[in-house]
């Protein structure tokens, strides 16, 4: 991974309180308080519920830690969808296996904790995740990443994808360049802004790939291992 990890925050305020119900007595009858007695002073706050177990004030300015510190895997076929989106490529061939089995759907569905009720009577998820999702996550968004880069690169002139921009420049590509593309992959896969520092650590990844000499197209190379490091970050694979 060449991102620094950043932590998720979930949605905070969303509760839902438990609360038994409760039979008014029918020999007693409350009186219907007047509006002005309940209304309180404009931009005050309520504490009338500050001691109820049942509520969760929720400050206002920063974002507010989660009550439950729990995030959840993204299934397959939601990490295939999403990431066809972004990267602007058709979702039916995104990853087939000999060209012929989806890769999520048809071979690593339950590693990527898909069901098969059917012929393997599996109809729940795996409680634990097997050895093999890694690997399975990691082939998808790879040959995603790919197969977008090879789009890109073969079409020259013509081509209009994320990576688009350095495939016409081609040895001419700057680091201005390759740090606007950084910031599309993450603003694309990650679905939000750019933090201070992840671009350019991605720009800046182009140095190691340009040192090995085992790499015969240094700005493709890049561009597969650019779009690998945000597609299988952990915010992309978890919600």
């Amino acid at each position: 991974m060449y991102l620094n990890r950043r932590r998720l925050l979930p949605l905070a305020g969303l509760l839902l309180a438990g609360c038994g119900e409760t039979t008014a007595d029918p020999s007693t009858t409350a009186a219907t308080p007047d509006v002005a007695d309940t209304a309180g002073t404009v931009g005050e706050p309520d504490t009338s519920t500050a001691n109820d177990p049942h509520t969760h004030v929720v400050p206002s300015g920063a974002p507010v830690e989660s009550l439950s510190s729990r995030v959840k895997a993204r299934g397959g076929e939601v990490l295939a969808t999403d990431l066809a989106a972004a990267l602007e490529l058709p979702r039916a061939s995104l990853c087939l296996e000999l060209g012929l089995y989806d890769c999520v759907t048809d071979i690593h569905r339950i590693a990527l904790g898909g069901v098969e009720p059917y012929e393997l009577s599996i109809r729940s998820p795996l409680p634990v995740a097997p050895a093999t999702a890694p690997i399975a996550l990691d082939r998808l968004t790879l040959t995603a990443c790919t197969e977008r880069a090879r789009l890109d690169f073969e079409a020259g002139a013509g081509g209009d994808g994320v990576f688009a921009s350095i495939a016409k420049k081609g040895a001419a590509a700057t680091r201005d360049d390759r740090l606007a593309v950084a910031k599309a992959l993450i603003e694309r896969l990650l679905r939000r802004e750019v933090a201070e520092g992840e671009a350019e650590l991605i720009a800046d990844f182009h140095e190691e790939v340009a040192a090995d000499a085992s790499s015969s197209d240094h700005l493709r190379d890049w561009a597969v291992g650019a779009c690998f490091a945000v597609a299988s970050h952990l915010e992309a694979v978890f919600y």
